[in-house]
C-alpha cells in the first residue's frame, strides 16, 4: 500500500493493530508507565524513524541556540555565496546528529549468577572485592565484573556495581557517580517538571542513566506525562526528545 502523505501513514498505521505488538502499561510498582513488550523492534522500524524525524522538525535557531553560560560568544564571517551554501549543508548534518534520537529499549532486569562457592574462603575477609577487566578494546556491557564477598561466594556484579565500576575506570563526560538530588529526591523533580524545564530534564537523564535502566524509563514517563497533562508539546520540537515523546504517546 502506498502511503501518499503523512496523515495516511499514521492513519494506516493506528488502526492496523498488528503494527503494534505492545502495550503501554502501569509497572508493578504503580509508579510510572512501562512497555508491556520490548519495543526496540518497532522503534527503529526504517518508516517509524522516518515519520518520528519529520515531525521533530528542525529549527535551526532552536537547535543551534547559545546556552546561558558566561563564556558564550558569536561570531561573524563574511563568505562567498558558494562557502554559504556549504556552511548551510554543514548545519544540516550537524543538525541531524543533534537530533538522534536516544533510543527505546526494554528494561534490562538485574540479572546476577553464582559462579562458585569456596566455603573455605568464607570469612577471609571483612569486605567484598570487586574484579574487574579494565581492557579498553571491551565495551562496558560485556565487561566481565565479578565480586567475591567475605562468605566465599563468588558472582557476578549486579547492574548497580557495574555502573558505579565502569563510571570509575572509564568515565562517561558529565555522569556521576553519586545519582544526583533531581532524581532522588521527589520533590526537586517535581519542581523542575512544574518550571517546564522537561529539555534539561530529558538530556541530564540520558547523561545519568542507559536507556535500559529502570530509572531511565521511570523519568522519561513522568516527564512524557506531565507535557502531555500541560500539553506543552512544542518544547520539545526540534529536540532530540520529540520524537521518543510522540512514540510514547
Amino acid at each position: 500500500m502506498f502511503l501518499k502523505s503523512k496523515r495516511n501513514f499514521i492513519q494506516h498505521f493506528v488502526t492496523n493493530p498488528r503494527n503494534f505488538p505492545f502495550l503501554i502499561r502501569q509497572c508493578s510498582t504503580g509508579s510510572f508507565l512501562q512497555y508491556d513488550k520490548d519495543p526496540a523492534p518497532m522503534f527503529i522500524d526504517p518508516k517509524i524513524q522516518k515519520l518520528l524525524k519529520s515531525l521533530t522538525g528542525m529549527d535551526f535557531s532552536k537547535i543551534f541556540r547559545k546556552k546561558a553560560v558566561s563564556h558564550n560568544k558569536v561570531d561573524f564571517k563574511f563568505m562567498t555565496p558558494e562557502q554559504f551554501e556549504s556552511q548551510v549543508k554543514h548545519s544540516a548534518y550537524k543538525a541531524k546528529r543533534l537530533l538522534q534520537m536516544p533510543p527505546i529499549v526494554k528494561i534490562l532486569e538485574d540479572q546476577t549468577r553464582i559462579l562458585s562457592k569456596d566455603t573455605e574462603m568464607d570469612g577471609f575477609s571483612d569486605s567484598d572485592y570487586v574484579i574487574t577487566d579494565i581492557s579498553f578494546d571491551v565495551k562496558d556491557t560485556k565487561r566481565a565484573i565479578v565480586v567475591r564477598h567475605a562468605n566465599g561466594i563468588l558472582e557476578t556484579a549486579p547492574q548497580s556495581i557495574r555502573k558505579r565500576v565502569n563510571q570509575i575506570y572509564f568515565p562517561k563526560e558529565e555522569r556521576k557517580i553519586t545519582v544526583p538530588l533531581m532524581f532522588t529526591r521527589e520533590e526537586y523533580l517535581q519542581r523542575l517538571l512544574d518550571n517546564y524545564e522537561y529539555q534539561f530534564i530529558l538530556d541530564r537523564t540520558c547523561i545519568q542513566f542507559e536507556p535500559y535502566e529502570r530509572e531511565f524509563h521511570e523519568i522519561t514517563s513522568k516527564t512524557y506525562q506531565h507535557i502531555n497533562k500541560e500539553k506543552k508539546f512544542d518544547m520539545l520540537r526540534s529536540t532530540r526528545h520529540f520524537g521518543t515523546m510522540t512514540f510514547f504517546l
